[in-house]
């Protein structure tokens, strides 16, 4: 009989090594899980901002290309009113000359 309560004791202690072997594990695991989720949140909020930050850049460089259009248009314009204005100088210098021969 106390062979039995002995290898019972026995039996008993190393089970509770186990269970507190288990729960050593558990709680090493738990925060293991919390350490994973507050870097998944870290990276859920870098993730956003990036995100955010392309949206921006996006109609930034939608807003550039605009500008860019616009000033295309404008230097179109300018090319065509400076051919304008070096045909009306010819012009105008053909008639100086003309006035002069007519003068002299």
């Amino acid at each position: 009989l106390q062979g039995s309560v002995s290898t019972l004791q026995e039996d008993v202690t190393t089970k509770q090594k186990a269970v507190e072997d288990a729960a050593a594990y558990s709680t090493s695991l738990m925060e293991e899980a919390t350490l994973s989720n507050t870097q998944l949140a870290k990276l859920t909020k870098e993730a956003d901002e990036l995100l955010k930050f392309k949206a921006d850049a996006e109609v930034h460089i939608d807003l550039l290309r605009h500008t860019m259009s616009e000033y295309s248009h404008q230097v179109i314009d300018l090319e065509s009113k400076l051919e304008d204005s070096q045909a009306n100088r010819a012009c105008l210098e053909d008639e100086k000359a003309n006035l002069k021969k007519s003068n002299a």
